[in-house]
């Protein structure tokens, strides 16, 4: 009974000190704590392992809390904070005839439920830079386009960039890390022929001697 005690001590000690910094690490997944009960999930295996889904959450988790101070800087500025709302969470974030209270509260909540696109781009983005399979995180970009409502990735080539829109922000995570993968391959490949190509000439010349 005594041991149980001091585990579950232990416990709460851990969780209240990761509690403190807003992010809950667990077996498989983390959860992010910013404003009130509404809480988001970051599957590690959704962003290609914890390292990754960790950055992730520490994109969202400030990305989030910049929102918010922005939205509470629109004091007295009703059109200029529809304005910021539409801009930044869309036409469908606008809660006309509320209070303010409720308006922020949704929007955290959209935040949350990942339905601002351009967050998650972000989020993936960090996840990506953070990602072992990709040898130089500078060469490749993933945005949200407004307009479409897509994601659109980039990966930048010595010949061509090469660009794609998916609907799914994990679509284009995985396009990604396959381009780059097979990029990486096509490099070694070259350095593998330009080598064999010049102990070639070596060989030819020292045997024509």
């Amino acid at each position: 009974m005594y041991n149980l005690s001091i585990h579950l001590v232990f416990f709460f000690i851990v969780v209240t000190v990761a509690m403190a910094d807003n992010i809950v690490e667990y077996a498989k997944h983390c959860v992010i704590h910013m404003e009130g009960t509404r809480r988001r999930k970051c599957e590690y295996n959704a962003y290609g392992g914890q390292k990754e889904a960790i950055e992730a959450a520490k994109c969202w988790l400030a990305r989030g809390k910049s929102l918010m101070a922005d939205f509470d800087s629109f004091k007295g500025q009703p059109k200029e904070r529809k304005e910021w709302i539409v801009t930044n969470f869309g036409a469908s974030a606008e809660q006309p005839g509320k209070a303010l209270q409720y308006q922020r509260t949704h929007l955290i909540y959209r935040l949350a439920d990942g339905d601002v696109g351009w967050v998650e781009a972000e989020m993936m983005h960090k996840a990506l830079q953070a990602s072992p399979l990709l040898a130089d995180s500078s060469k490749f970009t993933l945005v949200f386009v407004k307009g479409s409502n897509q994601f659109k990735a980039t990966v930048m080539n010595e010949d061509e960039d090469t660009s794609k829109l998916f609907d799914d922000v994990g679509a284009a995570q995985k396009w990604i890390l396959h381009m780059a993968k097979g990029s990486e391959a096509s490099m070694i490949e070259n350095y593998i022929v330009k080598y064999i190509y010049i102990y070639r000439n070596i060989y030819i010349c020292k045997s024509t001697r």
